[in-house]
């Protein structure tokens, strides 16, 4: 871990999230003093051990106003009060730095099975961009990132398939939804290039000269889901994001089922 001299003279960064741990090794490469934050420091795997001067894995808890102003006091602790990138308000606005908060290309698409998911980031977004415009005038940049799918820890949660009542109007399509997990694993970008593009498109939105504000798609595919739901009528985008999700069939069984009532 680093002393407040050496960190002081670099510029830092916080990192939470699923993709932290190679996102944490991007900007390490950049050069950035980096603040990896987890809930468990014990999971943290290898990330800021006493050897590596250029990291701090530090314990966050952001449903924990104790554990967030513990963290916040420890960051201002090495860094003389400021932070370039990421998290903490008053240290934000002392350095002038950057906020770049991830969101999902589900958030704009009305996709079966994902309602949890896809609301959960859509309130995100808003959130982010609320942030946006109250921060510009203290002159920290704020940027949501809408990303495409990528192969985190969350594909790999246990809890098995998901159950419905046997009485489900949708009982019959579990199979789909299963499927849907499984080929959006597979569609999955790897981790580490993923984390190494974002960390250059946050450098760039962070560069003083960058006018960069507002969404980021990054990647081919979130370029496409943003064309697609900019051109197109809604109900071209809802038959496209909803192809072989089950949806259909669940319709024709309610069909027959009235048919034989």
């Amino acid at each position: 871990m680093a002393g407040a001299s050496s960190t002081a003279s670099k510029k830092t960064v916080l990192i939470t999230g699923g993709i932290g741990w190679a996102l944490a090794k991007a900007f390490r490469a950049r050069g950035f003093h980096v603040f990896a934050t987890l809930r468990d420091v014990a999971k943290a795997g290898g990330l800021g051990d006493d050897g590596d001067d250029d990291m701090d894995a530090l314990a966050l808890d952001v449903t924990s106003g104790e554990s967030t102003a513990r963290c916040r006091d420890a960051v201002a602790a090495k860094t003389a009060g400021s932070l370039d990138v990421l998290a903490f308000a008053p240290l934000l606005i002392k350095a002038r730095g950057t906020v770049a908060d991830n969101s999902s290309i589900a958030q704009g698409l009305p996709m079966a099975w994902t309602g949890d998911y896809a609301s959960s980031k859509a309130a995100a977004a808003r959130m982010s961009e609320v942030m946006r415009v109250e921060l510009a005038p203290l002159g920290v940049r704020v940027v949501t990132v809408m990303v495409r799918p990528v192969a985190t820890p969350m594909f790999m949660r246990p809890g098995g398939r998901m159950q419905l009542p046997e009485a489900s109007h949708y009982r019959s399509v579990e199979e789909f939804a299963h499927r849907m997990r499984l080929l959006h694993l597979d569609a999955s970008m790897p981790v580490a290039p993923f984390a190494n593009q974002l960390a250059g498109r946050i450098l760039a939105v962070a560069d003083s000269s960058s006018t960069i504000r507002g969404l980021i798609w990054l990647g081919t595919y979130a370029l496409l889901v943003r064309c697609a739901t900019w051109a197109m009528p809604q109900w071209r985008v809802d038959q496209t994001a909803n192809n072989d999700k089950g949806v259909d069939l669940v319709k024709r069984l309610c069909s027959c089922l009235l048919v034989m009532v």
